[in-house]
């Protein structure tokens, strides 16, 4: 579909190493592939910014009867900086601004995070001023919101005044599938045993040292495979590897030759009930079924697809996986995966984008 009613401002760096730059990328890639007005920038750096502050806002103001989509990652970095609410007339004045632009135009906010709550809940360091951004952004009359999982949707709707009727959810996908990619000769996954895999950012402290612990005990190999993973290589244990990191095909790829994507994120989180992880989506477009702690939101999203994997809470992770995993479930859940793996495509799930 082409249409150049649509402007598209987005920051996307064309490489992706995780899950929240492939959600950005993909969406760019949607509204390139739209024939959109697209304005990107793949730097961060404080004169970048600057630069596009003033050059895009003069462009924002400018547009009539236009479909403007802003990612949240690109508004809260150049067109509104959550610094600003430590002035009140700052925000007041971009307020105004903002609902300027939502009257002349239809607004869309591309939203895949919600950074205050995230913070509370992952102990990240984030502005103070977070909440009252978010305050703020949510209540705009008039403006549109694309949220990332349905919980996050819902949670908005109950908790900051933002009109159901202009919300809609686009959850995170994953590329399509190619057995054609090439996997590197010195990857070997065997064939005699039930494998699981974790695809992601392997920093110390997102529960890898827990599955390492976990997994040390079972008969089952663990493959871990992403950025910052280095530190694994010296812990020498026979059943646990690590990978590297690769492009998105090829670790899709690689994914495919295993037996189970794990998601061992902390169902006690009240953050990751709310968010729907990349990586469900690209454990099943690679034809693996699941094996998650029990999250809200995952369980609500998969539910019309029946039973793609195996949900347990994370502190029965331990004796549940050394007793032995039903091959026959396995099996099942596989052919059940790859009934519905194309559904969970970037290509499929934004088809239903919409912009009125």
């Amino acid at each position: 579909m082409n249409d150049k009613s649509i402007v598209f401002f987005s920051l996307c760096r064309m490489s992706v190493n995780e899950g929240g730059m492939a959600r950005n990328f993909a969406v760019y890639q949607e509204f390139k592939d739209r024939d959109a007005l697209v304005y990107n920038t793949e730097s961060t750096s404080i004169l970048n910014r600057m630069m596009m502050f003033f050059s895009w806002w003069w462009k924002l103001l400018n547009f009539e009867n236009k479909k403007i989509v802003i990612t949240q990652v690109c508004f809260i970095n150049i067109f509104f900086p959550i610094s600003f609410f430590k002035y009140h007339f700052l925000a007041n004045i971009f307020k105004k601004l903002l609902i300027n632009v939502a009257n002349r135009n239809s607004l869309y906010i591309e939203v895949n995070d919600l950074i205050y709550e995230q913070a509370i809940d992952l102990n990240i360091q984030v502005s103070s001023y977070a909440k009252r951004f978010q305050n703020m952004l949510f209540s705009l009359k008039g403006v549109h919101f694309i949220f990332a999982s349905h919980k996050m949707s819902e949670f908005v709707i109950e908790n900051y005044n933002c009109s159901k009727e202009n919300t809609q959810v686009i959850v995170n996908g994953a590329p399509v599938f190619e057995e054609k990619e090439n996997v590197p000769a010195y990857i070997t996954i065997p064939k005699d045993n039930i494998n699981f895999i974790y695809a992601g950012t392997l920093s110390k402290g997102r529960q890898i040292e827990d599955m390492i612990s976990i997994f040390k005990k079972t008969p089952y190999n663990l493959f871990l495979m992403g950025i910052e993973g280095d530190w694994i290589k010296d812990m020498e244990l026979k059943n646990v590897f690590y990978l590297g990191a690769f492009p998105e095909p090829i670790a899709l790829k690689i994914t495919s030759m295993c037996d189970y994507g794990l998601i061992p994120y902390d169902e006690s989180k009240h953050y990751f009930n709310l968010c729907y992880p990349t990586k469900v989506s690209f454990y099943l477009s690679a034809g693996l079924p699941l094996f998650s702690t029990p999250l809200k939101e995952t369980i609500l999203a998969l539910k019309e697809y029946g039973e793609l994997g195996i949900f347990v809470p994370l502190a029965n992770w331990d004796i549940f996986l050394q007793s032995n995993i039903d091959i026959e479930k396995k099996a099942l859940l596989k052919m059940n995966v790859n009934s519905v793996r194309d559904k969970f495509t970037w290509k499929y799930i934004l088809s239903h984008l919409k912009l009125e």
